[in-house]
């Protein structure tokens, strides 16, 4: 669970020929100075970069975070890769929602390749 206040966080793993990138914390213009860096490595890593992003452990985002994740949607498609936002976190689905952001991903309630019996 997020701690209030903590500094963004991500990690990646291996999930098959995909990366999970697991997001932590708010994703707000601060989020996104400090994570597009990070996150710019894990797209320059994979070829094609097939990317998971579970936001399960991000209870807010705004336009910059919005923009954190359009990025790295346009920077993955332009080298023949995908995005999918896994477990997405209602607030956060609302705000993809009401900005229509969710029409350009597929949109995950779990993890893909991961059993719902786990």
């Amino acid at each position: 669970m997020t701690t209030p206040g903590a500094l963004p966080t991500l990690h990646t793993e291996a999930l098959g020929r995909r990366t999970l990138v697991v997001l932590c914390g708010e994703l707000d213009a601060y989020a996104r100075g400090l994570l597009e860096p990070e996150l710019d490595v894990v797209l320059g890593a994979a070829n094609p970069p097939d990317l998971v992003i579970d936001l399960s452990d991000v209870p807010f985002a705004d336009c910059g975070g919005l923009a954190l994740l359009i990025r790295a949607r346009n920077r993955a498609l332009r080298r023949g890769g995908s995005v999918t936002l896994a477990c997405v976190a209602p607030a956060v689905l609302r705000v993809l929602r009401l900005t229509r952001t969710d029409e350009g991903f597929d949109v995950s309630p779990e993890r893909p390749g991961v059993s719902a019996s786990r």
